[in-house]
């Protein structure tokens, strides 16, 4: 009976380890990305339903939340919620539609749907990572329900290599011929996600469990996606154009036989816009150093625009939109992030509006979208409205529990102490987003681990007793007071090192 207690109180303490590693973790931003999305049969994945979330980088701070029918908009946008005297416009593409990151004030849908008004409605089918043939799968399995009387397809770039593929990562996806037939009607659930992709701490120990398909050009590494950037489209260029190809060719179908209108916009990439960024930073950064003239950042839209005019669908080209923001002082991308920014937003939205209302697809409206001033702003950022709030709170504690303290050394204390926390979480993180995601991840791993042996370093000789003590309670099979003891354990040693280093006290302290 010992024996079995001995082995139970070794497995608490080993999951008690585990669950307070995994929780520190995910408190030192560390934890698994936030997924927004859900296997779907029809289009491998797509956005749960009723989910709320945040995301958040040094670039953007984005809150997501969807409503019943999946989609980011308000609860009453549903497929049956059509005014029949208001024109609906469905919005369909990637994460630049979704608006991977930027709040929904700043997103071009959000921005056509009030300068339309009651004449007209924006409706946001954007979902993160679908490629072209994921977008017309959605509309021959769902369009039809929403009636719509438009269709804004947005593709971008890497579209053009997923749409030649049946898989991204771990989900099926669809894939259409050339001749406008998609390959499969159902796709097969692939499971739940591998335990690195919902832990923290596995993703610490486990080796990355897929990476992206790779070719090789003129002795450079490239992601397979990138291909289509290379003088003659690279190896995949052939498939590239069937495939693509077939995706238009099902959705000039589907708009005829639902008599729906359909607008091609292919979205560019910030290399395409701003020469200075291909040259300084998606050259050298992102395809590893490949001569400038080896590779053409315009090709993908102007490869979108021909086959789209190809199969008879309208289009519409918003690079000299941009280029002519960028030359005017604005960046309507962001810098590190390659989303379009609120300023890109606007534009894309100026575009839009005054191409439909062109072609007599929807209203103008009072002025053009592109005109529109940027969105109000709360005077302070977020981090720095948590900082202030954090400083009033805990100062006020401070001086009620110590009144013998001035209050404006109380307060400067408390501010100088969440400075230097805030100051060092959030370098930190813009650190990581600018680092290549491979170096990122090696650099969080020696943060961690020389963090950890910083503390056992600190705690010295106070380790082996710990071990000894814990080593002790697991023999006698003590296993129902092992929360107490790692508990008491853990905040005993946190204690120890902050009273003995001033460079790790600010953060130990602010968890107390």
């Amino acid at each position: 009976m010992r024996l079995f207690n001995s082995i139970l109180a070794a497995l608490v303490a080993i999951l008690l380890f585990g669950g307070a590693m995994e929780g520190g973790l995910r408190l030192l931003g560390f934890g698994p990305p936030k997924t927004l999305n859900r296997f779907d049969a029809v289009t491998g994945w797509s956005k749960t339903p009723g989910l709320r979330t945040h995301r958040s980088s040094g670039e953007y701070a984005v809150d997501f939340s969807f409503n019943d029918a999946g989609l980011r908009e308000d609860q009453d946008v549903q497929p049956d919620s059509k005014d029949p005297e208001q024109l609906r416009v469905l919005c369909l593409g990637d994460s630049f539609v979704l608006g991977y990151s930027v709040q929904r004030e700043d997103l071009f849908v959000d921005i056509l749907d009030a300068r339309w008004g009651d004449e007209a409605e924006a409706i946001n089918v954007g979902t993160e990572g679908w490629a072209t043939d994921q977008a017309v799968a959605w509309l021959e399995s769902e369009g039809s329900k929403w009636q719509p009387d438009v269709v804004l397809l947005m593709p971008y770039e890497n579209d053009l290599y997923w749409n030649t593929q049946e898989q991204y990562t771990r989900y099926p996806k669809p894939r259409y011929s050339e001749l406008g037939e998609r390959s499969q009607a159902e796709l097969a659930d692939p499971g739940a996600a591998p335990l690195r992709d919902r832990s923290a701490l596995a993703r610490l120990i486990l080796p990355k469990s897929s990476s992206l398909p790779r070719i090789e050009s003129e002795g450079y590494s490239l992601l397979a996606e990138h291909g289509v950037l290379l003088a003659g489209g690279g190896p995949n260029e052939d498939a590239i154009r069937r495939h693509t190809k077939g995706c238009l060719k099902a959705l000039a179908h589907w708009a005829e036989n639902s008599d729906t209108k359909v607008l091609v916009c292919p979205i560019p990439a910030h290399s395409a816009v701003d020469e200075t960024y291909a040259q300084e930073v998606f050259g050298p950064r992102v395809l590893s150093g490949l001569p400038r003239d080896a590779w053409d950042a315009n090709r993908p839209v102007d490869l979108f625009l021909e086959l789209a005019a190809a199969e008879g669908l309208a289009t519409v080209d918003p690079r000299q939109a941009l280029i002519a923001s960028l030359k005017k002082g604005e960046q309507p991308y962001f810098s590190i992030d390659w989303h379009l920014n609120p300023a890109g937003n606007r534009v894309l939205a100026g575009v839009l509006q005054d191409e439909l209302a062109r072609l007599d697809w929807a209203p103008r409206g009072a002025e053009s979208a592109a005109t529109l001033p940027a969105p109000g702003k709360s005077p302070l950022p977020t981090p720095a409205l948590l900082y202030l709030l954090l400083v009033a709170l805990l100062g006020t504690i401070y001086c009620r529990l110590y009144p013998q303290e001035k209050p404006l050394r109380a307060y400067g204390l408390v501010g100088a102490l969440l400075g230097l926390v805030f100051g060092l979480v959030l370098g930190s993180t813009a650190l990581l987003g600018i680092l290549p995601p491979d170096l990122g991840r090696v650099l969080s791993t020696v943060v961690v681990l020389a963090l950890f042996g910083f503390i056992a370093w600190k705690l010295g000789d106070r380790v082996t007793i710990i071990a000894g003590l814990m080593g002790s309670f697991i023999r006698r099979g003590h296993w129902y007071l092992m929360p107490l003891l790692v508990i008491l354990l853990t905040v005993g040693s946190l204690l120890v090192v902050a009273a003995s280093s001033p460079l790790v006290a600010p953060f130990i302290y602010t968890l107390f």
